[in-house]
């Protein structure tokens, strides 16, 4: 079950994570997608790498974070 939040809210600029849940106790995974501040977004998670962290029981949470063309090294 994938569950959508927002974790961060910056000068009006939502940061969201997806939450998908395996249960209670599961191990978690917490997946930051590449892009070296640049580029890139949460949607990069392959649906490959998805399924096989699922069936090895875990949950995943997938975030989002601000990208510095946008903000600035100095504010990421």
């Amino acid at each position: 079950m994938k569950d959508t939040k927002i974790y961060k809210e910056v000068n009006s600029c939502s940061i969201s994570a997806d939450i998908y849940y395996q249960g209670r106790n599961s191990p978690v995974i917490l997946y930051i997608h590449g892009g070296a501040l640049i580029f890139g977004a949460r949607s990069w998670l392959s649906s490959d790498q998805f399924e096989y962290f699922r069936r090895s029981g875990f949950s995943i949470i997938n975030i989002d974070y601000r990208l510095a063309p946008e903000t600035g090294f100095e504010e990421s």
